[in-house]
């Protein structure tokens, strides 16, 4: 396979041979993560942990757990996604001032610091983690590089970790359903 440019700025990534790209899962769910970190693969959801990267902006982390909540039709308890937030406010500096070159330390090695944790606690039970930071300073590519690559070195393979890069999903171009004709009040097309 040729490789690609990530359309955020990476240099050519070759998708067969990343770190944290996998092939081969075979279940039935479609969990679109960014090709060039990980991979668009099919996982069983019930095999599913969602992480939430927080304390990048706290109140986001929390904000986007509210909304898997809001958004999870189900009348049980055990009908909603198991989901792991860890919040490190701490360990992960800040984006902009990193940015900026005001400071040396690279947000993304703290916060791969702490989506290890989600990772490895999925995989020690037979789980994928898909994990997203609700931040969209982290997603510029000196911060995400840095957090990819820091992930690979603790030993993120695919095996148990997909990541989503927010930028990438929130502009992917969607199907739109073809328009229809508008009819008047007795089914014929309105004129």
């Amino acid at each position: 396979m040729a490789p690609r440019t990530s359309n955020h700025g990476t240099a050519p990534v070759d998708e067969q041979r990343h770190p944290l790209h996998r092939e081969g899962d075979s279940a039935n769910y479609m969990i679109n993560s960014n090709p060039h970190f990980t991979s668009k693969q099919l996982v069983d959801p019930g095999a599913v942990v969602l992480g939430i990267g927080g304390g990048v902006g706290p109140s986001a982390g929390v904000g986007l757990h509210q909304k898997i909540i809001d958004n999870t039709r189900s009348t049980t308890d055990q009908g909603h996604f198991t989901v792991v937030h860890v919040s490190r406010s701490a360990h992960v500096q800040d984006r902009t001032k990193f940015l900026l070159g005001e400071i040396k330390t690279n947000p993304g090695v703290g916060m791969a610091e702490a989506v290890w944790a989600i990772a490895s606690a999925a995989k020690t039970n037979g789980e994928v983690a898909v994990v997203t930071v609700p931040c969209n300073t982290f997603h510029a590519p000196p911060v995400w590089q840095a957090y990819v690559n820091h992930l690979a070195q603790l030993g993120a393979d695919g095996s148990a970790l997909r990541l989503i890069h927010m930028l990438d999903e929130s502009a992917l171009p969607r199907a739109l359903p073809p328009s229809r004709p508008r009819s008047d009040a007795n089914g014929g097309p309105q004129r």
